[in-house]
């Protein structure tokens, strides 16, 4: 027989390791004439088709790879140029706000020299909301949520801040009035009034605040911004706790009347007076009391309302939650 030899022949895994089986030292069967053509051309076939899912598989993960790249770059190159935006409306509305300030500032110090004071505007010209206005859902101030900014329907109350306004005396916001109220971080709420027409010999101040808990002594030193002035000073003091307040004011601050107003703890709040030589007389009077914000607990547009029906027009107020010294140059 043309192929009866004495040798062996393994077919193996495709890993090497284990023999699939062994022909050894006998002649091959008749119907495996050919095993050592066959064979290889079938080990090619799979190695192929092994390679071919590989290749697939590698193929596949690449895409998804730069697909997810592109995907991240988008999202990224949108997130900056939103961002970019942002802080050029930022930019843009920082250096407006600078400059408006600066103006009224500068407008304000001109007006002071000449003996009265201007209003400061506020530094928030609108509430946002989504809804409703939840800071702002107390009935007084009539509130409602249109295209997301909360408008104040309330005639005492400013359509956009929602602060009050009474008489003329329109109630700003400020973090911090240097000049006026130093070394505190809370906000303070003013108004100044540009010309005191219906007293003409005399300016009413207004300084108020709702007060704290164990802390019942408040300092207020009074100077005079502008000694020429002639007019004699009305000070208002408001508090909604039990208050002693110090005065102290210099010798060119020309005052015989002070009023002090609460409701609850009229009777228990007092005034200590020092430096002030005429003779003073001092009232007081029963309302609820504001320090200018009347979300919490708080009745401004009430205080305002009293001071103008029972002294007079106001010339300048000033309030706050809680300050232990307060600065006031009139």
């Amino acid at each position: 027989m043309k192929y009866k030899k004495n040798l062996s022949f393994n077919i193996q895994t495709r890993d090497d390791l284990e023999p699939l089986f062994t022909l050894d030292k006998e002649s091959f069967p008749m119907h495996i004439k050919y095993i050592s053509i066959h064979v290889p051309h079938h080990i090619v076939i799979e190695r192929n088709k092994q390679r071919r899912n590989v290749l697939c598989v590698c193929g596949f993960i690449m895409t998804m790879i730069i697909a997810i790249s592109i995907t991240v770059s988008v999202v990224i190159q949108k997130t900056n140029n939103h961002h970019s935006q942002l802080v050029t409306d930022i930019s843009s509305e920082r250096n407006n706000n600078t400059g408006q300030i600066s103006n009224i500032t500068s407008y304000r110090r001109r007006y002071i020299s000449k003996g009265a004071v201007n209003s400061f505007q506020s530094l928030n010209d609108f509430i946002p909301c989504q809804t409703s206005c939840r800071r702002y859902s107390a009935f007084r101030f009539e509130s409602t949520c249109e295209k997301g900014r909360c408008k104040c329907k309330n005639q005492f109350y400013d359509t956009n801040t929602c602060l009050p306004v009474v008489n003329g005396c329109a109630i700003r916001r400020t973090k911090r009035l240097t000049k006026h109220i130093p070394n505190e971080k809370q906000s303070t709420f003013s108004c100044y009034k540009e010309r005191d027409i219906d007293n003409k010999d005399s300016e009413i101040h207004v300084v108020s605040m709702y007060g704290q808990t164990g802390q019942e002594k408040s300092f207020l030193q009074l100077n005079l911004a502008n000694k020429s002035r002639r007019k004699d000073v009305i000070l208002v003091l408001a508090n909604f706790l039990k208050t002693e307040w110090i005065l102290h004011a210099s010798d060119f601050v020309k005052t015989n009347k002070i009023y002090i107003i609460s409701n609850k703890y009229l009777e228990e709040s007092n005034i200590n007076m020092k430096q002030l030589t005429s003779s003073i007389t001092v009232t007081k009077l029963y309302s609820r009391v504001g320090y200018g914000d009347d979300r919490y607990n708080s009745y401004t547009v009430d205080l305002l309302q009293t001071i103008n029906s029972n002294i007079g027009q106001i010339t300048s107020f000033q309030g706050a939650k809680y300050l232990p010294k307060w600065k006031i140059n009139l």
